[in-house]
Formats: C-alpha cells, structure tokens, sequence
C-alpha cells in the first residue's frame, strides 16, 4: 500500500484526548455496508472503496458508512463531495476529528462562516495553537495583502487534467511532477487513490509562462510508484527528489517517502545514493537545495515534531550531509509544512496548513537570520498566490522577478495546476497588443452572478476551439483578442450552451461581452428496453417513471424498437422501473446530481430484461429457497441456504448438507445464466484471522461439491467473511449454546447475474 503525499496529504489528528464515544448509533434499518469496500477502506483503498459505498444511495447508508465516504473523498482531494458526506452524518455527538475534518472541508470549500461553529465545536476538546489559528483565520481573510503589482496565469503548455505540481527551473525549460499516465507500463496505480503514481516531466520554454508540450524527464529515474519534488546542484550535475520507498516498508506495510540523489552521468541521469537519514519508519520528501548546494531544507514527519509534516534543514560538510535538525516552532505548527524552496537570498518559502491562512495550504516566506540558517517568523504571501484552495510548490527565478507555483483553485483545467506569476511592470502590453482585446465575463442571466468552472471555447477563423475554464470572477484568465478569436462558445451544466460571435463593440467593452447563460430546467431522458440473453429489443414493456421528490409518477410503453424517452426535472430525483410479462423486473434510481441538465443533450439509460417464465419446477424452487412460491430469484438478491451447517472448526460437507446442495445445483441448472457468490460465516470462537480463513476453506468445499456436479467453475465465486456478519448477539465474550453458535455457521448465497 502507498501513501499518495506529494498533494492530497493526510491531516495527522491534532487532539490530544482519552476516549471519546460516539453518540452516533446505527440504524438497523440501514443496510449493512459492502464487505468488499469496507476492506479496501481499511487498507487505505480509498477511491475502490468509494465507487462501492456510492453504489447504495446515501438515504439508506448508517452514518459510520457516510463518514468513510466523506474521509475517502478528503483523503483524494475533494472537498465538494467530502463536504456532501459530512453533511449527512457529523452531529454534535461526533469525534471531535471527524467536526475537526468537516471545518476543514467547509474552509476549503470558501465556507468559512459555516465552518466556525465546529471549530469552536473543537476548542471543547483541545486547546491546540493550530486550531485557534484556523478560526482567527476566518476572521482575517480581508487582511492578507493582495500585491497588486502581481499578475498570474495558468502556465500554457504543460497543465493536463491530472495533479501537475512541483516545478523547478532547469536549463532553458522547467522540470515538475504530474500525476498523469504516461503509457510506459513502468507504473502502477496508487492504491489509495486510484490513480497513476506521479513522475517527472521536462518542458522547454516557449517564454512569459508558456512552454512546449512536456516529455519524461528520464526513463532511468523511474520507479513503480511516485517521483518528483526535484532540487538541482548549482551545476545542475545532481539532482535530489522524493520516491517512494524502494528497499522496504514501514510497520503498517506502507512505502514511506525517502529522499534520493541522481546523477548527470554522460548526458543520463542515474540514481546513486539515498540519503543517509531516510528511515522506513517515516517520511522524508520534497528536498530544497540552496543556490550553493550546501544546506537542504526537506519535509519529515520524523519522531519529535510538531505537528504532521515538519521542514527539516541538513548541512553539507566535507562532503557529508549532517543530522537534520528541526526549523522550530517558528517555522513549523500542529499542521503540516511541506514543499520548501530556497532562494538565491536563502529566503525560504514553504507550504502550510496550520499557519493563519485563507484555507487548506497557503503559501509563506521566512527571512533568513543573520545567515545562521534559522529564518525570522513566517508571513502569509496573500493574494494572488494564496486562495481558498491548495496553494503549493512555490518558486523564483534568480531575479525575483516572476516564477511559479501550483493551486487546485478555480479556473485551473485540472486537479492541481501550475501558474506563472511575474511583476505587472515587467510585462507591460504594447498599445499594438491591446487593439482588438475582448473581456469575456460569463455570468448567471437569473442574478447576473459570476459562472465559475464554465468551458469557454474559443475558435480562431479555421474553427480550431481552444478551451478555458472560468474562474470564481467568471473569467477565463486570458486575453481575448478579435483577431485570433472569431467565435466564443460557453457550456456548463445545468445550463444552456451560449454560442456569440464577437463584435467590434465588444473591444474593451466589459458590458458589451459579457455573457449572459440561461439555466436549463428540465434534461431528456431516452433509452432502450433490451432482452438480456440476445440483445433484442422488447417492445410494450412498461417503464414506471417516479418522482422521488413530488410522488408524482408516469407511465410509458416501449416502442417495437425498444426505445422509450421522457424529460425529467433537473432538480428533482427519481426512480425508475421497468416491467415486461414473463421477464424480470429492473429498476434503477436517477438523482439530480447525475443529471447534466443540458435540453441538447440527453442522458442515456438502457433496461436489460432478463427473461424469467414461470413452471412448477422453477415455483418449487423458490418455495425452498425463497420460503415462497410466487417470488422470483433476481440478480443483485441475497437468500440464506438453509441446512447446510458444518461440524465446529471443520470445513467438510457433513451428510445432512448434501441434500441442500444438491438442490442448489438443480437450481444452477434451471437457470444457466445464474451466476453466484457461496459465503460461508464461521461463529465467534477463534481468532478472527483463523475463522476467515476457515470460512473461505469451507465455501470452497461447498463450491468443490457444485463443480463435482456439473456446474461451471465460471458461474461460482467462493467468498469466507469469518465472524463479520453474525446473525445473532453470540459476539466475543457472550456465553452462547452450541445450538446459537451453529446458526452462525451457515452458507448464504448472493446471485452475482441472472
């Protein structure tokens, strides 16, 4: 398991308390949480976990399973869906970490009001610095300095719809890391988050921030997981980054971030040594040369800290870099201080959660003190570097006068975006350059609002779109110019597309091109009602449409292709269901937050029928699985296998069972698109780990009897979840017959396809 560090880090808790209960209870009537995803949550899975929780709908989740899906989305950076989840499930009988993670969520999301109150929610429980600075916070936001002199934009060439951060000057290019795939079959994908393990990318500079498209800094330099976070000699000869653990892991199987030296040998870059106060007990990432080469500032979360992430400083002494030493409370805090950069003065700017901020990571600069190394107290950098949002890796060039950093804030064009900042003075426009420019704004034509995260396409006059996303101002961040643009299309969901030819009128005129986008009220829904076994369509199937929000429904035939279509309201959910004579039933819910609201476009939803004829065989059989005749097996339904128990620590099919299962093969063979998890449960007694294990073997032996009878081993899956889902109270410690023990070792069967 790997740890994604270089962004989405983990918040290590700042509450220092006994034990705390929850007043949170499950709800019986909820349904038990997937196993499968409640594992991969425990094994640090988060997005697998999440795409398996998000199949049941939040209403019918209890809130230990909504908290888990608002920690997963936290945990992969985003903040709009963790902040959904919490909603559903903190309460004032919530961990003070749990209030602590959803203030945090709320700040991120530019909610700052909404997140005092459980920040003070928070104060009950700890009287930690890093938390007063996070309400003071709030407070303050108006009196960070704006630097208007600064001007940003989106570094054009090298972003891409993945985390790009971290980047460095080098040569006549920049080098930093993305998170992109790039196709080379050398990575996996990090577990945690789903995705591609970062690397390191070269691009060569085009000049004022834009560059040619990126390439692989170096095949020899990667490994199967993250690398990136570079820092340079002064003659560019060697090169320090962070990497991912390649000799072991630490004690919870994790590959920590370690800190390794590469080598410029024959125009190749090779890795040499790791550097000498890695551990496999801890991270060491994000290395920081000075001009000289002689000092390195990196980022720990070694023994002895702060906080989560602490900026370390090491000197380079005959060749021999000397034990880190912690830059102190006046640099670090109960939060975490990563990404470092050192510039030509030896100014040190860095990264930080738990300094006063605007929220999630601000950028800050310290001043070095009287060239001892040791830096004077941190300031907020302000606006446009700092946002709301995660703002990271910032750099300069020798003179100080422009350079870069990276934020996930609005208006990027993916994850994490880098941008170039220079001094306004420095880049000042020709009058020549300013004929002809156009400032496109996008607002609401309900409340004349800024539209932020709308896709402004503009055409040249071949009609090649290029594409930007507008920021919390409603603007795109660019100069539009009448002379290389003809035509302005804006798309957003939930709105209407607005195409707009651009006029002369429109030229330095904010009134004139503004535009204005109408919202959508209503999103077609159309699909097909097809034959599961063949794909034919069936035609005169009834579709029951249901609006979850007024229970209001409608009722619709398919037509003799199988096609059906309606339109739905935007802000309403429903559900919908489709029954045909002599096939099973499907149905399906559909939330307004799956809509696009777009009228030209329509959302696809296709039925597949499975065909399901009745006869007295098939009526006796759910008679003795389903306890009645008239109900029908469906896929996706799970029924318990009655009289199939197994001799206490055994897995061998005893004489009694065989009976049971040899109606079950009749069952299989009855319907032979049947497809079917076996699970056995053990009780209580025994190890946990043993009674797993145990209950595999024995719905292995129960699977074995299947196969021996002619059943395809392609229709079965053997499944032990131990003692994790007992069906009465016999927990550990409970005095129980042996009677209420063997209830809890049974066989249950779950139809994976039908």
């Amino acid at each position: 398991m790997l740890k994604l560090k270089f962004f989405a880090i983990i918040f290590l808790a700042i509450f220092n308390i006994g034990k705390y209960v929850n007043a949170q209870q499950n709800d019986v009537s909820l349904k038990v949480p997937d196993i499968n995803a409640e594992k991969l949550y425990a094994k640090e899975g988060y997005q697998k976990a999440i795409d398996l929780y998000e199949k049941v709908d939040p209403k019918d989740q209890n809130p230990q399973t909504l908290l888990k899906i608002a920690n997963s989305h936290r945990l992969n950076g985003n903040s709009v869906l963790a902040e959904k989840y919490y909603n559903l499930c903190i309460n004032d009988g919530s961990k003070p970490e749990d209030v602590f993670n959803y203030a945090q969520v709320l700040l991120s999301n530019g909610k700052c009001k909404e997140s005092l109150p459980y920040f003070n929610q928070c104060k009950k429980f700890t009287s930690n610095k890093n938390l007063a600075n996070l309400i003071s916070s709030c407070d303050e936001l108006t009196g960070f300095s704006n630097n208007d002199h600064i001007e940003i934009m989106n570094a054009e060439g090298i972003n891409s719809k993945w985390l790009d951060f971290c980047p460095v000057y080098y040569q006549t290019g920049l080098i930093f890391t993305s998170g992109r795939p790039n196709n080379l079959e050398v990575k996996v994908n990090d577990y945690w988050s789903g995705k591609s393990f970062s690397d390191m990318y070269f691009a060569q500079a085009k000049g004022n921030g834009k560059y040619e498209a990126p390439t692989i800094l170096s095949l020899n330099l990667q490994s199967q997981y993250h690398d990136g976070a570079v820092s340079f000699s002064p003659d560019g000869s060697e090169m320090y980054y962070s990497s991912n653990n390649r000799s072991g892991k630490n004690k919870k199987g994790i590959k920590d971030l370690k800190i390794y030296k590469a080598k410029l040998i024959n125009a190749s870059w090779t890795t040499t040594d790791p550097f000498p106060f890695n551990s496999d007990d801890y991270d060491n990432c994000h290395p920081a040369l000075s001009t000289d080469g002689n000092v390195l500032v990196f980022s720990s979360n070694m023994q002895g800290g702060f906080g989560g992430m602490d900026l370390y400083v090491s000197y380079k002494k005959d060749n021999v870099w000397t034990k880190p030493l912690n830059l102190g409370s006046q640099i670090n805090s109960a939060g975490n201080e990563i990404f470092p950069f050192l510039d030509v003065a030896n100014k040190l700017y860095y990264s930080s959660d738990g300094l006063k901020g605007m929220g999630g990571l601000d950028i800050f600069g310290a001043t070095l003190k009287e060239n001892d190394f040791f830096w004077s107290s941190p300031i907020n950098l302000g606006q446009p570097y700092n946002s709301i949002k995660d703002d990271l890796s910032y750099i300069t060039s020798k003179s100080r006068e422009e350079g870069y950093f990276a934020s996930n804030r609005e208006g990027g064009t993916g994850e994490d975006d880098i941008y170039y900042w220079s001094i306004k003075n420095q880049f000042q426009k020709s009058d020549d350059d300013l004929l002809g420019i156009i400032p496109i704004l996008v607002v609401d034509k309900e409340n004349a609002e800024p539209l932020p995260e709308a896709r402004v396409n503009l055409f040249n006059e071949k009609s090649e779109p290029f594409t930007y996303i507008t920021n919390s101002q409603g603007k795109i961040g660019k100069d539009v110019n009448r002379q290389e643009t003809k035509f302005v299309e804006c798309e957003k969901d939930g709105f209407k597309p607005k195409h707009v030819y651009l006029t002369p009128d429109m030229v330095g005129n904010q009134e004139k091109s503004t535009i204005f986008m109408e919202r959508e009220s209503f999103q077609p829904l159309r699909g097909n009602i097809l034959n599961r076994s063949n794909d034919y369509p069936i035609e005169g199937a009834e579709i029951i449409v249901k609006n979850l929000t007024t229970g209001a429904f409608e009722k619709l035939k398919s037509k003799p292709d199988g096609s059906y279509s309606t339109t739905l309201n935007c802000q309403h959910d429903y559900q919908i269901k489709v029954e045909k004579v002599d096939y099973l039933s499907n149905e399906l819910d559909f939330h307004s937050n799956e809509m696009i609201c777009r009228s030209d476009k329509s959302v696809v939803k296709d039925f597949h029928l499975t065909p399901y004829k009745i006869n007295e065989n098939r009526k006796k059989l759910s008679a003795s699985f389903l306890g009645d005749e008239s109900k029908n097996f469906e896929a996706g339904k799970s029924f318990e296998v009655k009289d199939i128990y197994y001799d206490y620590n055994k897995a061998t099919i005893r004489s009694d069972a065989k009976k049971t299962l040899t109606k079950l093969v009749e069952l299989l063979k009855e319907f032979p698109e049947m497809e079917i998890e076996l699970s056995s449960h053990t009780d209580c007694r025994g190890m946990d780990s043993y009674n797993q294990k145990l209950s595999q073997k024995r719905a292995e032996s129960a699977v074995k009897f299947l196969l021996t009878n002619g059943i395809e081993p392609s229709r079965l899956k053997a499944a032990g979840y131990g003692e994790a889902v007992l069906k009465n109270n016999c927990e550990d410690g409970v005095n129980c017959s042996e009677t209420q023990h063997q209830e809890n070792r049974r066989t249950e069967i779950k139809i994976l396809k039908l």
